[in-house]
């Protein structure tokens, strides 16, 4: 199975914020076939389908060995557009840790100003994407 159906059935019945990312991290427990594997947490306002939404994105991305292409699995869970006077844009890496240790990763994203913000305030998505792609 590859990594974007297993987020797809870890995502099933999942309905917030914490479920999505909880699915995104039991993905990352999976073996992927490729080397120098890392995390990227993303957010912001972004117009990728015509308007602009706010995205708060997982990606999951590994080097496919001896070919020097990568495989990035990615979760958008996307919202409204948030002001920017409310929320700034974030994004960091797992490979920003020494360890590049994925818990750590995961407790600094529930712990950015994006999560924060969609939780205290009961923001639900508009729309949940996956989808892999080869860069």
């Amino acid at each position: 199975m590859s990594l974007e159906n297993t987020l797809k059935t870890n995502l099933e019945g999942k309905n917030t914020l914490d479920g999505y990312i909880s699915a995104f991290e039991k993905m990352c427990e999976e073996p992927s076939c490729g080397v120098d594997e890392m995390l990227l947490f993303e957010t912001g306002n972004y117009s990728f389908s015509g308007e602009k939404e706010f995205y708060f994105s997982l990606v999951r991305q590994y080097e496919i060995a001896g070919r020097e292409e990568f495989v990035q699995v990615h979760l958008d869970v996307i919202y409204p557009k948030v002001s920017f006077l409310k929320l700034k844009s974030e994004t960091f890496w797992s490979d920003e840790d020494p360890n590049n240790d994925y818990a750590v990763f995961f407790k600094k994203v529930k712990e950015s100003k994006t999560y924060l913000y969609l939780t205290i305030n009961g923001i639900s998505p508009i729309r949940v994407e996956v989808r892999e792609e080869e860069t």
